[in-house]
């Protein structure tokens, strides 16, 4: 999640050890994984040192990027691209305050009995780079680290929000093809100022309806704060939706799982992804689980071993659920 200002290639060939290490072994066709096994498999990878903090444009989010697109290759998902030859991958460019920026989005599409209306799932998997990119962040230095440590890892922030994605991109894909068509997108440049969403939501095209942007954002820190959405004043009755959905698929989810932004001082509503379709008219959405002033936020201490994936397992699980009859279907109100 990013801060307001003022607020607080030869790809694949380099990345081939560490794809095999952490990827292809977990997507294979057939074989079963426990939830919260598979999302630490993913946190772990993309919050590795090795991805050097996932700053927009450096190789660390390139190895990010790369890594997201075999996951998305090796679940099913088309490429979001029709001239695309696998990879995924779409690049975006900007300046910003006399600073070039360049990243990638990631996005991969899974084909509905209705084409033409989609769903889009998002999460965006950049974070702040290492100590020496503070200096590049265009809304000034708000990081903070422990002595020693020099890498944002980002593991909360948000490779928990891609873990979470993709998971739900392989469940849905293991199923019959859903009703509408469901896009996974996952974002560089959020922490620039939501630039990577901004500028896939612009280009999208204007005969393709968009029903939602479900955003998905700090997923695996809820002690203190639960779960709980981000909604515009004018579409309230998403998370109301999202409660009573959940409650009749599974009675051991209390009936109001998630919860009211508790945070409303903070605005984050227009500091994650989903803002970048709600200025186009779309209605978008992050579930979220923590707290904007967790003492890992922006930390070199953001790390694995801070996330509780068996929490979080339960939360990917809560959303799978409450999502289903949206994906089927058979409900359809905003």
């Amino acid at each position: 999640m990013f801060i307001k200002k003022g607020v607080f290639l030869p790809i694949m060939r380099t990345l081939l050890p560490f794809i095999l290490i952490f990827g292809l072994g977990l997507v294979v066709t057939g074989q079963s994984f426990q939830l919260d096994s598979l999302l630490k498999q993913h946190v772990s990878a993309l919050s590795h040192d090795s991805m050097g903090g996932r700053f927009s444009g450096s190789a660390g989010m390139v190895k990010s990027a790369s890594y997201i697109s075999v996951e998305m290759d090796a679940v099913g998902l088309h490429p979001y691209l029709e001239h695309d030859t696998g990879r995924f991958l779409i690049y975006w460019d900007t300046v910003l305050q006399g600073k070039s920026y360049w990243g990638y989005n990631v996005a991969g599409v899974l084909p509905g009995v209705i084409k033409d209306t989609a769903i889009i799932f998002s999460a965006h998997y950049d974070h702040i780079g290492v100590q020496a990119t503070q200096k590049a962040l265009p809304f000034g230095a708000y990081s903070r680290r422990t002595k020693g440590d020099t890498i944002y890892n980002g593991a909360n922030d948000n490779a928990t929000g891609v873990a979470a994605l993709l998971c739900l991109a392989r469940h849905f894909a293991s199923m019959p093809p859903p009703h509408y068509t469901l896009i996974f997108v996952a974002f560089s440049g959020e922490e620039l100022g939501l630039v990577g969403s901004d500028q896939f939501a612009a280009s999208l095209a204007s005969d393709l309806p968009i029903m939602y942007n479900i955003n998905l954002e700090m997923l695996g820190r809820p002690k203190g704060t639960g779960v709980f959405v981000t909604e515009p004043d004018e579409y309230t009755a998403f998370r109301q939706d999202l409660n009573k959905i959940l409650f009749e698929q599974d009675r051991e989810y209390k009936r109001n799982y998630f919860g009211v932004d508790p945070f409303a001082n903070q605005n984050l509503f227009e500091r994650s992804d989903n803002f970048s379709f709600y200025k186009r008219g779309i209605p978008g959405y992050t579930i979220i689980a923590s707290d904007p002033r967790d003492r890992y936020y922006h930390h070199t201490g953001d790390e694995l071993g801070t996330i509780e994936f068996e929490e979080m397992g339960k939360i990917v699980e809560a959303i799978k659920l409450a999502v289903k009859p949206l994906v089927s279907g058979s409900k359809t109100g905003k």
